[in-house]
């Protein structure tokens, strides 16, 4: 919560509040919860955040661009799984996902498929332009650049 309050306060936005205790507080008084539903697994998180988890044992990195799209360039130790492919596919177990593709359109339907299996699910925002963009490395034929 505090890093999400200083990226907002960071992009300009005011009057933020931090809840003390987080949600485990907010439950222990007795306020309703609503259940959690795919599109509540999935955030957009930013490049920066999602430099700090990639390499993580419990993080798995899910490209659902096209075969000749991810040799192109990729983030480091990323799956290829095309999203046309992604409703059947097997993916490795994780506590978390992380999905992107070079357009926010497919890697969204992708992050809602996998939340739907009951998985939290960080969306790269952005893509990986943006990534590359940053100067993050980027994998080709196996290799970082």
């Amino acid at each position: 919560s505090r890093n999400a309050a200083e990226t907002l306060g960071s992009l300009g936005y005011g009057n933020l509040r931090l809840l003390q205790g987080g949600l485990a507080a907010w439950k222990q008084f007795g306020y309703p919860v609503e259940p959690q539903t795919p599109a509540r697994r999935v955030s957009l998180t930013l490049p920066e955040e999602i430099m700090r988890i990639v390499g993580r044992a419990e993080v798995s990195v899910i490209d659902v661009r096209p075969k000749h799209e991810f040799s192109s360039g990729h983030l480091p130790g990323a799956l290829n799984v095309p999203l046309e492919t992604l409703p059947d596919a097997k993916l490795p177990t994780a506590d978390e996902y992380v999905v992107y593709d070079r357009i926010q359109n497919r890697s969204h339907k992708a992050a809602l498929l996998i939340a739907a299996r009951g998985s939290v699910v960080k969306e790269l925002a952005g893509g990986i332009p943006t990534w590359a963009a940053k100067g993050y490395a980027v994998e080709v034929e196996g290799e970082a650049r």
